[in-house]
């Protein structure tokens, strides 16, 4: 997916943990432009109550349509995401490896929206635990 400022997020793996109750989105983040990208704080969300969020992939859902549901990442028992942080620019050319750890819905769901501030909503199977 393209995002603004010739972003590219590539997702390069979705598993469910082996206890059923976790999902684990692992992406990159590339910038494919010709200059540096400063707007990583906007992936870290709206919601001021996650501590650190302004740098990380707290912004990210992910939503069950079959069932009308949106799974915000976890957090820990700090307020912190349990996802990427401490995320900086982006020089030109650049490639991070990132990820977000969300609720997992239920085990009859083989597919749901992931979604990150500034980019197209993206569907992505989920298989089944490991």
């Amino acid at each position: 997916m393209t995002g603004r400022d010739s972003i590219v997020l590539t997702i390069t793996g979705v598993e469910r943990a082996a206890s059923g109750k976790s999902v684990t989105v692992s992406a990159t983040l590339k910038n494919s432009g010709t200059k540096g990208f400063f707007g990583i704080s906007a992936y870290g969300g709206t919601d001021a109550s996650i501590k650190g969020r302004m740098h990380s992939l707290a912004g990210a859902t992910l939503t069950d349509t079959a069932h009308n549901m949106r799974y915000y990442v976890l957090r820990d028992t700090a307020g912190g995401c349990l996802c990427s942080t401490a995320l900086r620019a982006l020089k030109s050319g650049e490639t991070v490896p990132v990820f977000a750890q969300f609720p997992a819905p239920p085990a009859s769901v083989r597919s749901v929206d992931f979604q990150l501030p500034t980019f197209p909503n993206a569907t992505i199977p989920l298989g089944a635990a490991r």
